[in-house]
């Protein structure tokens, strides 16, 4: 079962990879497929390390796990970084630093160590120093990404972007799992092999690797489903696009109008509503208003606007008018023009059917009613 286990999670992740840079090839989407291939290598390492006589053929790659270790937050973080809108600086080639040392650093210690394998290196100082950066590593882009995140989850809240969020967390979920990993790796080897007898010590390794391999596979399958029902998560949009004050310094201030609109008056809910009305209601000009969307919500007016619509008649849904309401009825209160943009917005939206919400949020008996 393991060595199935180990053989999904390597075909998986590299094709998740894949996919995700054959969508739209452009920076932002590298990141993310590297990180996947780096995964799936990093895995199939591990499987010829554990499973096969290629661990007596060539033990010089036993490391190469640990050198994927320190690249796999970099990438993460990159990616991350480029969703917020952060543009991808010089300095930023720094964070590929340590990789970079430790693979060349590894490689020669394992090239001029006599009869190099598993003694020389697993267990010794040099390999317990590794896993305490790697973890300290990992540790730190954790950090660094959960506050870059928590600092734009009051505005993703107020402008409803629950899908921005629910992708970010998961990455900084991935994040955390792997650091969780790493600790595992560090604990093991510097209180449970110096404390424990050697059925106990295998017992407690065989747990860990059941637990990496989990984790990783986890982390594949979730990712797969999450983007195969949002693949405009793939589009490299920035969530956050940069802004530019010197450009709109009032940007802020109409901001905080439209959020007034919305909540407030609802406005989405005129059905003949379009860019050049909501300018007109902001007083700005159209081209201000396409410029406010994308740079400081990164939404085009349709998006924007169905999204709120969407929201709404979720509630509507729910409450005891709308159960007795038809569908079309439904979307013609939310602002739609016609039953089937409504339905194609909501399920984009939501991920299932208008009836299907019903039916899932509510008794038998209550949608009768």
């Amino acid at each position: 079962m393991k060595i199935s286990i180990f053989t999904w999670a390597i075909i998986q992740s590299f094709l998740v990879g894949v996919s995700i840079f054959s969508v739209k090839i452009v920076r932002i989407n590298l990141y993310l497929s590297l990180y996947f291939i780096a995964v799936s290598l990093k895995i199939f390492v591990q499987y010829l390390m554990r499973f096969t006589l290629w661990k007596a053929v060539l033990p010089h790659i036993l490391f190469l796990p640990d050198v994927i270790d320190l690249l796999e937050p970099v990438l993460l973080f990159l990616y991350i970084n480029s969703l917020l809108g952060n543009r991808f600086q010089r300095r930023d080639y720094l964070y590929f630093l340590p990789p970079a040392i430790a693979l060349i650093g590894l490689s020669a210690f394992a090239l001029i160590t006599p009869n190099f394998g598993f003694p020389s290196y697993l267990g010794t100082a040099l390999h317990i120093f590794v896993l305490a950066f790697i973890t300290i590593y990992k540790g730190g882009f954790l950090y660094k990404s959960m506050e870059y995140v928590q600092g734009l989850k009051e505005t993703a809240v107020k402008l409803k972007q629950k899908k921005v969020m629910l992708w970010l967390r998961m990455l900084i979920w991935f994040m955390a799992l792997g650091t969780f990993v790493a600790f595992l790796m560090l604990a093991y080897h510097t209180l449970i092999v110096q404390n424990l007898g050697q059925e106990a010590k295998e017992a407690v390794r065989l747990g860990i690797e059941f637990t990496f391999i989990i984790i990783n596979a986890s982390v594949i399958t979730i990712t797969g489903v999450f983007l195969l029902k949002n693949p405009q998560v793939l589009q490299a949009i920035p969530f956050v696009k940069p802004k530019n004050d010197k450009d709109f310094p009032e940007g802020k201030f109409f901001l905080n109008r439209l959020d007034k609109l919305i909540q407030q008056e609802q406005v989405f809910l005129d059905a003949n509503l379009n860019e050049k009305a909501l300018a007109t209601q902001l007083e700005i000009q159209p081209y201000l208003l396409s410029k406010l969307l994308n740079e400081y919500i990164g939404k085009s007016f349709s998006a924007f606007v169905n999204e709120h619509r969407i929201e709404y008649a979720k509630k509507l849904l729910l409450s005891e008018e709308g159960r007795k309401l038809t569908v079309f009825a439904v979307a013609v209160d939310s602002g739609f023009n016609s039953e089937s943009v409504f339905y194609v917005n909501f399920k984009k939206l939501v991920g299932m059917t208008p009836t299907q919400f019903k039916k899932k949020h509510l008794s038998p008996a209550m949608i009768k009613s």
